[in-house]
């Protein structure tokens, strides 16, 4: 097996040198003369081909300055003991008391940190790692790739990380073993499960801190969340990398994830897939995936337009997927037969953002796409990049490709004849699932009593899938003089509007305003919250069961209508706030601004098979493509 390892060494070994020029070989070598003296033996001639591996791809990595980053440390603290709280708002509530801090960060080149006994050090461990009984598969070439690096992207250098992760995982990875588990799909699994658990929230932006810092607190985003589960996996012999998508296929955005790149089987696999093999396609559903490599790679297209991937390190993995996800490629006519130039296949990403996934091939007035990714309906379109306005600009309008990678629809533009009725900006996101989903199956009810001992149930909630404000049509009933909305069992009031509307005797809706809640002391100027038509003011509480309303003792009105809207990102149409509606066609063009006077905008007279976006004047950059899809807004 040493020979085997020591030949692809070799192998390797050339590739990486021929990537370097001879006056960064020298100078590498020459710096860190007295690691590679300690690896002179014959013995330990495979180790020096390893450090050899890391100073001929280490000349370009840096990190944050790991000094700096420790005054940071309290506030992780604190905000992970804050997670504990059920009612804390990290999106709002800790910007208010707390203050982000600033996030200034100064970048230190590895070289000008990295000691020769810290390459050494990182060297001996990674061999021990690769002895693991669930490591000895991997060839020499995956060990130098996923387990012998010593960062992962530009966290801050830590040079003790492998020994911390060794012992404070060490009854885990003892107990794996006296358990004779040595599948490492089975030990990934068991590793994501224990980090997972002791997860805390998303919080985003946050300065870097030292993983052996962050494994105390870990919240934040999922870049520090991916390094730390990725560098431990690398300490006791799991090959991780972090791939990441460029821009979802249905939803604005990219992600990064860890993964297992050989479990075992010669697959890559999650640090979230399923045991019986399937993966979570939410984190990978990206049309095109990538991955940070610490080896040189070739120069490839997001290198150059990329600011956060502008060096050699990345490669299109993709391919690497099939055993997961149906891959195909697709055959698109050329959009223009005089285009010359280079093409890229091109996604939306927010607001518009023009979003670059790959260079396709052009041959014969044909764009060759492939290994594409597909999970769904994607929309794509081509464009180019304008060097004078370093923008890319379409060449194109829009087409759909749906899982076969068929061509189902062009967006070109028709008739101005339709009509949308528009709820959101953009789509809701995954903090806000918990907030909208409490009032599905919520009720309203009516009762003489005003503690409701005898109440009568007028409505509930029938949508599963509560997006954006709902009303609850009440049925002609007897008139009551109190009425409430009270959430299914187990939830919690989240709102950010709650209107009671009564009908008077010409048929026209009046809201009225006297909440009072099952408590018996009333915070007056907190109930009022939910009537002063903001989206970005809410009502928050677990001991209040319900919320209602006093129509008064000698009442004629009768409710006619409940509206509520759950806590939310202020994506959601706001009353008297002024919004822009664009449709696409070779760019954006307006269709001229309107200004609320409800929770939904209705708007008439736009061209038929279009793509739309929805830009708001009042609040948030949140905004995302949608389609008009029997006259409501489907988004992409």
């Amino acid at each position: 097996m040493l020979n085997t390892h020591f030949q692809a060494a070799c192998l390797l070994c050339f590739l990486f040198f021929s990537a370097c020029s001879g006056n960064e070989t020298k100078h590498m070598e020459k710096k860190y003369a007295e690691a590679l003296l300690h690896y002179s033996a014959p013995e330990d001639s495979l180790k020096r081909k390893a450090l050899l591996f890391l100073l001929h791809n280490m000349d370009n990595k840096f990190g944050t300055d790991p000094m700096r980053c420790d005054k940071f440390v309290e506030r992780y603290r604190i905000v992970y003991n804050l997670a504990e709280r059920k009612d804390y708002d990290f999106k709002h509530d800790y910007l208010t008391d707390i203050g982000y801090p600033p996030v200034h960060e100064k970048f230190i080149p590895d070289t000008a940190i990295v000691t020769s006994q810290d390459l050494i050090n990182n060297v001996d461990l990674a061999f021990e790692a690769w002895q693991r009984p669930w490591a000895k598969h991997l060839t020499f070439q995956e060990f130098c790739a996923y387990i012998l690096p010593y960062r992962f992207e530009n966290e801050p250098f830590c040079n003790n990380w492998r020994s911390f992760f060794i012992r404070e995982l060490q009854p885990f990875t003892d107990s794996l073993q006296q358990n004779g588990i040595t599948d490492p799909l089975l030990v990934c699994d068991a590793l994501a499960t224990r980090f997972y658990a002791r997860t805390a929230a998303y919080l985003s932006p946050l300065p870097y801190i030292k993983v052996t810092d962050y494994y105390y607190y870990p919240t934040g985003d999922c870049n520090k969340w991916n390094i730390l589960i990725g560098l431990a996996g690398r300490a006791i012999g799991l090959p991780v990398a972090l791939d990441f998508n460029l821009q979802f296929a249905r939803y604005p955005g990219s992600h990064i994830g860890s993964v297992l790149t050989n479990d075992g089987r010669g697959h890559v696999v999650s640090f979230l897939m399923n045991l019986d093999g399937t993966m979570d396609t939410y984190v990978y559903d990206g049309v095109k995936i990538y991955r940070d490599e610490f080896a040189r790679q070739p120069q490839s297209f997001i290198n150059r337009f990329y600011s956060r991937y502008k060096s050699r390190y990345i490669k299109d993995v993709t391919a690497q997927y099939a055993h997961h996800f149906n891959m195909k490629s697709a055959v698109v006519p050329l959009p223009s037969k005089k285009w010359k130039g280079d093409l890229y296949l091109c996604s939306f990403g927010i607001g518009e953002e023009i979003v670059p996934l790959c260079c396709p091939e052009i041959k014969n007035d044909s764009v060759y796409l492939h290994d594409l990714l597909l999970t769904t309906e994607i929309l794509f379109f081509f464009g180019s990049y304008d060097k004078a306005r370093e923008a890319f600009v379409p060449l194109g309008n829009p087409f759909a490709l749906d899982k076969s990678g068929t061509v189902i629809s062009i967006f070109n533009p028709g008739e101005r004849n339709d009509s949308v009725v528009i709820r959101r900006k953009y789509p809701i996101l995954y903090d806000e699932y918990p907030y909208f989903n409490q009032v599905f199956q919520a009720s309203v009810q009516g009762s003489d009593d005003r503690m409701f001992r005898n109440a009568v149930t007028l409505a509930t909630a029938d949508l599963e899938k509560i997006r954006s404000y709902y009303e609850f049509q009440l049925p002609e009933h007897q008139r009551f003089r109190f009425y409430r909305y009270l959430p299914a069992e187990g939830n919690s009031l989240n709102l950010a509007e709650l209107h009671f509307w009564t009908k008077d005797s010409s048929g026209k809706n009046s809201l009225t305003t006297s909440y009072y809640t099952n408590k018996n002391a009333v915070d007056t100027a907190a109930l009022n919250k939910l009537c002063d038509d903001l989206n970005s003011t809410n009502y928050i509480s677990d001991e209040d069961k319900w919320v209602a309303i006093d129509m008064g003792e000698n009442t004629v009105a009768n409710l006619s209508k409940v509206g509520v809207l759950p806590r939310n990102n202020l994506n959601n149409v706001e009353k008297n706030a002024l919004y822009e509606l664009f449709y696409f066609d070779l760019g954006w063009h307006s269709l001229g601004k309107k200004t609320a006077d409800d929770f939904v905008l209705h708007w008439k007279n736009i061209p038929s098979n279009a793509i739309f976006l929805l830009k708001g004047y009042n609040a948030g950059v949140q905004e995302r493509i949608f389609m008009n899809e029997n006259g409501e807004q489907n988004f992409w």
